[in-house]
């Protein structure tokens, strides 16, 4: 029962009960009979119940907000060095069925794996009957407004559509976070205040040092899975390439019968190797060298290990902070370069953030738009059926989608009828005299091969489509903060359209729908 019927039910029954109040009075001596009397008298009561628990029930209903109308000026006018505002966008055809039959109690976002879009649940208080929530999609990144850019930003959006909540004092960021940096904001709006969830990078730095790093930070960066081009080691990690450079640029450990004028220890990469194995004593308990580590460099490793265990032993070891960030350069390094995250087609789905504060899958889909080179590299790179495994399937189905909204399809059979099928491969010198993108496109992906298989050439399509982003990606390490709740002042359902939901008649409190550019506005009751 939505608040239009409780009100109305509420002066019905008291219309109801004075009627039969009066009638009682005025005919009561009427009533010769005891039983009657007391038949009235129970249908008396009983309405003054079912009005009681009406109106219980109607002001239950008034918690949270309710709707009302401002223009689009008077919604977006937010005082940005008091109040900060969080843009919600919701599709305009799920407007209405946010509606204003109930009062809303409760706001929650949570995004996506890709982070494109999130889900939005709002909870509608329904009085005395269980709540109930509904979810929305939110294609569109939620934008918190805190300066004169976003709010600019905001001003600037020609389509409107969705939920501007707006607080009475201004959110309070981390020290030193940027709201480009940010790449999440899970929003909860309960008990009439706002609590924000934020994820956000810290950029890699040249002047970054371990300890710019908490050790779950440095632990994702070492424990990272990295390609590896000389084993098809499936669990090959950035730790692997940090390690390996490390034992090959310190100095070689002579016997002790061996004169040298400056030992390793005393050197700078020897400096370097003896802190790396010192900081991270405990990482490397629970970590194997690779299998694959030349003779040479496993016995550096165990006579680093050794001279460790001796200093220590001795009181010896000399424990300083000079090469940390030479160390953390190492590690950044191997990240930027051997990474998953970074440098392979598996990833893409993460949808890293870019140099340009952009996401990566927004970039590829804006490209596959204007480049058909690229088109067909995705056309191609998305058959899935000669795939071996599955690891894949997240950033196909993304490109997929992608390739379904682009004004022109391109198809790749030709390449694919191509197939010897004595040899099961491909000629990559074919000349398709109708087609020179599909020539050009093999003749990208031959690699100076005269002939592969599909199975190879879909590989190196998707590696292609990961070295052409290569340049807009950034290391990065995605850190988290939950941010000091605020009360909420008011929340705007915002319409770009000149057409409303229109507002419940309300004959207490009639209500008249602006117009041009009119808002839906929920504002808390008191």
């Amino acid at each position: 029962m939505n608040k239009k019927i409780s009100t109305t039910l509420i002066f019905i029954l008291i219309t109801a009960l004075a009627v039969a109040i009066y009638s009682y009075l005025e005919f009561r001596q009427k009533l010769t009979n005891y039983a009657a009397h007391i038949g009235v008298l129970t249908i008396l009561a009983e309405i003054a119940m079912f009005l009681l628990v009406s109106i219980v029930h109607r002001i239950w209903q008034t918690l949270g907000f309710t709707i009302k109308h401002k223009i689009k000026e008077d919604a977006v006018n937010i005082d940005i060095n008091t109040e900060s505002g969080i843009y919600i966008p919701i599709p305009e055809t799920d407007l209405p069925k946010i509606g204003n039959k109930y009062n809303i109690t409760e706001i929650t976002t949570k995004a996506t794996e890709t982070k494109l879009s999130s889900t939005v649940s709002i909870r509608h208080n329904r009085g005395l009957i269980t709540d109930t929530t509904d979810k929305y999609n939110s294609p569109k990144g939620i934008l918190l407004v805190t300066n004169e850019r976003t709010h600019n930003k905001l001003n600037r959006l020609t389509e409107l559509s969705g939920l501007l909540i707006t607080t009475e004092s201004k959110v309070k960021l981390p020290e030193g976070v940027k709201l480009e940096e940010i790449t999440q904001c899970a929003t909860t709006v309960k008990n009439g205040k706002v609590s924000l969830l934020i994820s956000y990078i810290k950029t890699f730095h040249p002047s970054d040092t371990l300890r710019t790093y908490n050790n779950e930070e440095l632990h994702y960066l070492l424990t990272s899975r990295a390609i590896s081009k000389d084993t098809s080691d499936s669990t090959f990690s950035v730790y692997d390439y940090v390690l390996l450079k490390i034992l090959q640029e310190c100095p070689d450990i002579k016997s002790d019968n061996e004169t040298d004028q400056t030992p390793w220890f005393n050197t700078k990469n020897g400096k370097i190797a003896i802190r790396f194995f010192t900081y991270f004593e405990d990482f490397l308990k629970k970590n194997k060298l690779p299998f694959n580590l030349p003779t040479d460099l496993i016995n550096k490793f165990q006579n680093i290990q050794d001279y460790i265990k001796f200093a220590k032993a001795n009181d010896k070891l000399e424990t300083t902070f000079k090469y940390d960030q030479d160390i953390a350069a190492i590690i950044k390094d191997a990240y930027y370069t051997y990474s998953y995250d970074i440098n392979h087609y598996s990833h893409l789905w993460k949808n890293h953030l870019c140099r340009n504060s952009n996401y990566i899958l927004k970039l590829v889909n804006k490209k596959i738009q204007d480049n058909v080179m690229l088109q067909l590299m995705c056309t191609l790179a998305v058959i899935d059926q000669y795939d071996i495994s599955t690891e894949d399937k997240k950033t196909n189905t993304i490109i997929k989608t992608m390739l379904l909204n682009t004004k022109q399809k391109f198809s790749v059979e030709q390449i694919i009828n191509s197939v010897d099928p004595n040899t099961g491969l491909i000629d990559l010198t074919q000349n398709y005299a109708n087609n020179p993108n599909m020539t050009a496109l093999l003749k990208k992906l031959s690699h100076n091969d005269k002939e592969c298989s599909i199975g190879e050439l879909i590989r190196r399509a998707r590696s292609a489509i990961v070295e052409e982003f290569k340049e807009y990606m950034h290391g990065y390490v995605e850190r988290h903060a939950e941010l000091e709740p605020v009360k909420v002042n008011n929340i705007t359902l915002l319409n770009h359209k000149e057409e409303l939901i229109a507002p419940p008649a309300n004959t207490l409190n009639p209500e008249r729908t602006e117009q041009a550019g009119v808002q839906q506005h929920l504002q808390p009751r008191n």
